[in-house]
């Protein structure tokens, strides 16, 4: 477990004028193994290309990284696709970031 990642949760509120502002409340920090997959390219609409990230970050204690909230690892924000253990009680995240 070499990695440390702050966790984060969004909170997300309506405006007045009927738009959503989002904001983000440390939860603490994490350590774990990091494990990021290649990027890879995917469509964003009129020709535009985006890069899609995929990565694994495994812990053995993750309480307040849920689904939608964001692990901020080596400087970059990954949010939280899911959250599952197995029967060893480590915790494994799938993780994804886009550019």
């Amino acid at each position: 477990l070499k990695t440390p990642a702050r966790v984060f949760t969004l909170l997300r509120n309506e405006t007045p004028f009927g738009g959503v502002t989002e904001t983000r409340r440390f939860e603490g920090v994490t350590w774990g193994d990091f494990a990021p997959r290649p990027p890879t390219e995917a469509p964003a609409g009129e020709g535009v290309l985006r890069l899609r990230q995929y990565a694994e970050f495994t812990c053995r204690s993750a309480a307040p990284a849920v689904r939608g909230s964001v692990l901020t690892i080596r400087g970059e924000d990954w949010t939280v696709l899911s959250v599952s253990s197995d029967a060893d009680d480590q915790i494994l995240i799938t993780l994804e970031r886009r550019r």
